[in-house]
């Protein structure tokens, strides 16, 4: 048996495992349905039954990648500048851990994970963090041999409709931010605001907009929106804050890119690599821009579709 074989055996097993403690856990229900189990309830699903390995799988991932860009926001020099954004970080962790649980993941996986939790807990410095759910995500992906969803090429026109229907009352019609009598808390986060822009990936959105980001007001969308919309929705978003510093009258020469490539990469990634004589800013709007286009219609992803 191949690896990757014996890894998709041990994600069923692994979702078998989940599914029969939710089952075990609604059979605590006395006749007159008052649940005697835990009450803990979660984004997981409306009645609190955990998700399937291969979802908790994603969603594991995604509080990773949360806490790797957004840590060092609330911590700085040991020392907590935005005690809201610990409380999110720390719930972030908090529901990694319990979705690790079911999951087959290697002893060294487990231990790195309980480690980021214990960095965050002891306010460790935002490089440590970083390169700790760097590093944890990198044996993730090996371990469970997950792949990135392939976006639908034909939907990702659709982005700045579906931006307009769904998010810009709260982030603002071109993502400058919420409007000043919107009152939510944290408030919502500006597309535009270059520190955001920078950390920016159509994977990371795709994920908040999908499972929804704790301790805020944005809630999970998978049930209003269709996988192919979200995925226009993210791409989208993450070109806001991408336009090229110039205007050159045809798009600067770059090397072309995958379309899995375009969406995991941040706008910052996108930015240092940038050719000998191009502006990070062009090169980056070229990459969210023509050179999206082209990776959306290679016979590659058309062949694997």
């Amino acid at each position: 048996m191949s690896d990757r074989t014996g890894r998709l055996v041990m994600l069923s097993l692994a979702s078998v495992l989940v599914l029969t403690t939710a089952l075990a856990h609604e059979a605590e229900k006395d006749k007159d349905g008052v649940d005697h189990g835990d009450d803990h309830r979660d984004d997981h699903g409306a009645g609190g039954a955990p998700p399937l390995a291969a979802d908790a799988a994603d969603r594991l991932l995604a509080r990773l990648r949360y806490v790797r860009s957004d840590y060092a926001h609330a911590v700085v020099d040991g020392q907590v500048v935005d005690a809201h954004e610990l409380e999110e970080q720390e719930e972030l962790i908090e529901d990694a851990i319990a979705l690790a649980g079911p999951l087959p993941l290697s002893p060294a996986a487990r231990t790195a994970l309980d480690g980021i939790g214990a960095a965050v807990e002891r306010r460790a410095p935002g490089p440590e963090v970083a390169a700790a759910c760097n590093a944890l995500l990198t044996r993730l992906s090996e371990e469970l041999w997950l792949e990135i969803d392939t976006p639908d090429p034909a939907r990702l026109a659709d982005g700045a409709a579906l931006y307009g229907a769904h998010c810009a009352s709260c982030h603002g019609t071109r993502g400058e931010g919420p409007a000043v009598d919107l009152v939510l808390t944290p408030p919502p986060i500006a597309f535009l605001d270059a520190t955001v822009a920078a950390g920016l990936s159509p994977r990371r959105v795709y994920e908040a907009v999908t499972f929804g980001v704790p301790e805020t007001a944005m809630t999970a969308r998978a049930d209003t929106l269709t996988e192919p919309e979200r995925w226009s929705l993210a791409f989208y978003v993450a070109g806001l804050g991408s336009t090229g510093a110039s205007t050159p009258a045809a798009p600067p020469a770059v090397p072309s890119r995958t379309l899995e490539d375009l969406a995991e990469s941040t706008n910052a990634a996108l930015a240092s690599a940038a050719p000998t004589g191009v502006p990070a800013a062009d090169a980056v709007a070229a990459w969210r821009g023509p050179e999206l286009a082209d990776a959306a219609r290679s016979p590659w992803l058309a062949m694997r579709a």
